[in-house]
């Protein structure tokens, strides 16, 4: 079974660009609940954000994650922040959790998008996400999952597998596994903030 990716372009973020991505059913190309859910998203970093979603992309086999051909995508497009010019920590933000009922070597696969830096005014004095704003972050991310009704995945890439070591430390062998998709059911956002290392200078 195939997949459409897309990788959606940040820049504005103080640092480098950045760069999320997403999966989706090789027969969704309607970018318009993405990119609705991104630009409510956009309401809580700085001004300076800004974010692409580009006109198409690869399809990927999910048994061996290799690129099999492109897809064209409709209602692309991008928006910028607007959560203020005030001063904010360039590495740190929030998260949002893809669930997913798929369990792959003993653990349930989720995806998750960092939104960083985000702007002060989303958190209290305790260091943690406004409970008002935080149910409404939970709500936008659940929507777009029911947007787009079984169709946004998560990706659990294939593994090489690996042989046993005798160490030190000894590692036990690890068997090679094909990748696979699962539809995301249910999204969660964590109340506290996350740190992202690779916004850093």
């Amino acid at each position: 079974m195939t997949m459409n990716r897309v990788r959606v372009t940040w820049s504005g973020l103080g640092v480098g660009p950045g760069l999320s991505t997403f999966f989706f059913g090789d027969t969704t190309s309607d970018m318009d609940p993405l990119k609705t859910f991104l630009t409510q998203m956009c309401f809580y970093l700085p001004n300076s954000a800004a974010f692409t979603i580009p006109n198409g992309g690869d399809k990927i086999n999910e048994t061996d994650g290799k690129i099999v051909g492109t897809w064209v995508a409709t209602n692309a497009g991008g928006s910028t922040g607007s959560g203020g010019t005030a001063g904010y920590s360039g590495v740190s933000g929030f998260c949002v959790n893809w669930l997913s009922s798929l369990i792959v070597n003993g653990s349930r696969v989720q995806g998750r998008t960092f939104f960083v830096p985000a702007s002060v005014n989303l958190y209290q004095s305790n260091g943690t996400i406004v409970d008002g704003t935080l149910s409404t972050l939970q709500a936008q991310a659940q929507a777009m999952v029911v947007a787009y009704a079984g169709e946004f995945k998560v990706f659990s890439r294939p593994f090489a597998g690996r042989a046993a070591s005798a160490g030190p430390p000894p590692k036990p062998a690890i068997p090679p596994r094909v990748g696979s998709a699962a539809q995301v059911i249910a999204a969660r956002v964590p109340d506290k903030a996350v740190i992202l290392r690779s916004r850093r200078d």
